[in-house]
């Protein structure tokens, strides 16, 4: 039997913690206001992490690894802030101001779904290459770009890499890099391949800013490439857009009602001739007092198709 010199460290060795792994570097990359680190944030991630991780597949007979596969049921993750909020002691408030956090950060995006009878069920999507930015944040002492974690991988006589870094079945290991920084390069090379954020038109940035606020709103990303569609006609998009945020119908009860961008440019909903009727009024009123007016909130005289079908 092999034995470190130290007691408590060989009893370690018959101990198998399982669990979630927190970098270390997170703790400087997700950072409250106040400039303490997010343990909130922190510690949901590191769930959602989990869940992201494949599973692997072993032979019952000869535990060899077969294959890996999904932990979670549907396309993406799919959790409660409730789930969140009684496995880790928070109030789901608590649970969404963290993921909140995360999704301004781009390391998640939250996706509100119907499933059977259920509205707005929660699916979380992890974004990788987010993560792994955040996870290879340069030390301040060493410039060091690897990451970090709060168990240190430990090798065996003959220098390979440990159980845990064992590539799928499908990897063949003469493709392996020889080390770990070269691993994150290659990795970060093939997202950031695959990836490309796109350049944004301006017209499109004013149309995004302008959107109000829904749970609805989606992925610019998405939204752009159905904009691209129509951009022949983003000025009228544009106008049209403005009044449909000056009708409470639309905006009421805190944007329930206010699709997501993509849906709303694809259903042309901005092509409806009440709303070009509207920006016709709107150009032939020239008074100060009627221009003023205009910027107030109002409800419209109901008229058919106001919204077109199937607004929401």
């Amino acid at each position: 039997m092999h034995s470190t010199g130290h007691p408590a460290v060989d009893q370690m060795a018959d101990i198998n913690i399982e669990g979630n792994v927190i970098p270390v570097n997170w703790y400087q990359a997700f950072k409250m206001e106040n400039g303490k680190p997010d343990l909130n944030a922190i510690i949901i991630l590191s769930e959602i992490v989990y869940w992201y991780r494949p599973a692997v597949i072993r032979c019952e007979n000869t535990g060899r690894q077969l294959g890996i596969k999904k932990r979670f049921k549907y396309d993406m993750l799919q959790r409660s802030y409730e789930s969140f909020s009684d496995q880790f002691g928070l109030s789901k408030l608590q649970v969404k101001e963290a993921t909140d956090r995360l999704e301004k950060c781009q390391v998640i995006k939250k996706h509100f779904r119907t499933v059977g009878n259920l509205s707005n069920v929660l699916f979380i999507e992890l974004i990788p290459i987010k993560l792994l930015e955040f996870s290879s944040i340069k030390s301040v002492d060493s410039g060091d770009t690897l990451p970090r974690s709060n168990v240190t991988p430990s090798h065996d006589e003959t220098g390979d890499l440990p159980s845990s870094n064992v590539p799928p079945s499908h990897v063949q290991t003469d493709d392996l890099p020889c080390s770990n920084e070269g691993h994150i390069q290659r990795i970060h090379t093939e997202i950031t391949t695959e990836k490309k954020q796109p350049v944004y038109s301006e017209e499109f940035d004013i149309f995004w800013k302008a959107y109000p606020t829904t749970k609805r709103k989606g992925s610019k990303a998405d939204a752009f490439k159905i904009f691209q569609k129509y951009k022949s006609h983003a000025d009228l998009i544009n106008k049209i857009l403005e009044l449909f945020k000056l009708d409470q119908d639309w905006i009421k009860q805190d944007g329930d009602f206010i699709p997501a961008p993509s849906s709303w440019l694809n259903k042309k909903h901005w092509e409806n001739e009440f709303w070009i009727n509207r920006i016709n009024q709107t150009q032939n009123n020239s008074t100060p007092e009627q221009q003023q007016d205009q910027q107030q909130p109002q409800r419209f005289t109901p008229e058919p198709m106001r919204f077109g079908q199937g607004l929401v």
